[in-house]
């Protein structure tokens, strides 16, 4: 079995390093979508000038599929960075810490 220690760096890493990647990466990928939704605007205004659909209901379907998209990329650049970090790689530990890092 593993021997844990809780070290200097490791707890500096923990406490700045780990809640500021997860921000930073939230934001960079939320600044993303700013020019596909630009390019996309026409497209819908001319869908409800030929009565199509609705622009709602498009604005509630790529939130859906945003919603999952973001889920799994948060999921995924939270496993990388925990262990990363160097965290206890065991699933409970994890748990503990997959909502902290994903707000």
């Amino acid at each position: 079995m593993y021997q844990y220690q809780i070290s200097a760096p490791i707890t500096l890493k923990v406490l700045f390093l780990y809640p500021l990647s997860s921000l930073l990466f939230s934001a960079l990928s939320s600044m993303a979508e700013i020019p596909a939704l630009f390019t996309q605007r026409p497209i819908v205004l001319r869908h409800q000038k030929a009565a199509m659909y609705h622009p709602f209901i498009e604005a509630v379907a790529s939130t859906l599929v945003d919603i999952l998209i973001t889920f799994t990329t948060v999921l995924v650049f939270a496993v990388m960075v925990y262990f990363i970090v160097g965290l206890q790689p065991s699933a409970s530990q994890f748990l503990c810490v997959l909502p902290y890092q994903s707000t």
